[in-house]
């Protein structure tokens, strides 16, 4: 083999690894939920469980409507964490399956689905909370159920 051949095979495989990182670091860099606008946010709250009752599927919702205050603090909440692009994001779906329940949040112009599968919706988008396991995405969940608490 060419010395010339040779460059040009390392000089492509140098441009492959390259891209590769690249799109490695957009996939995985956090986005924060301050990127979403929430300027004077009027807000609800959908709680829905997807169980069993009986041997069937039964699905129990509660809706909230926030006041001021309380739509204040679950804006708090949430830019105190963050969420990235994942593979459902980049193949464009807008589902997400096999939850057990699911918070539906109206603030603002913006619907945002957090799930207890560590994958979120932000305005028919599919991203993830956290890297690996559901740690932080119970620990969101906990929080906005403090505020749902004396409901």
């Amino acid at each position: 083999m060419s010395s010339k051949r040779k460059i040009n095979i390392s000089v492509i495989l140098i441009i492959f690894l390259i891209t590769i990182g690249i799109c490695c670091a957009i996939i995985i860099s956090p986005i924060s939920f301050n990127s979403i606008s929430m300027e004077k946010a009027t807000s609800s709250i959908v709680y829905i469980k997807n169980t069993i009752l009986n041997g069937e599927a039964f699905q129990y919702t509660t809706a909230y409507d926030l006041n001021e205050e309380e739509t204040n603090k679950v804006i708090k909440i949430l830019n105190k964490y963050s969420y990235h692009i994942c593979i459902e994001t980049l193949t464009h779906r807008n589902s997400i399956e096999d939850y057990g329940y699911i918070y539906i949040l109206a603030l603002d112009n913006n619907i945002i689905m957090i799930t207890d599968v560590s994958k979120i919706i932000i305005n028919d988008r599919v991203y993830r909370v956290g890297y690996f396991g559901r740690t932080k995405i119970e620990e969101m969940i906990s929080e906005l159920m403090g505020i749902l608490s004396h409901y």
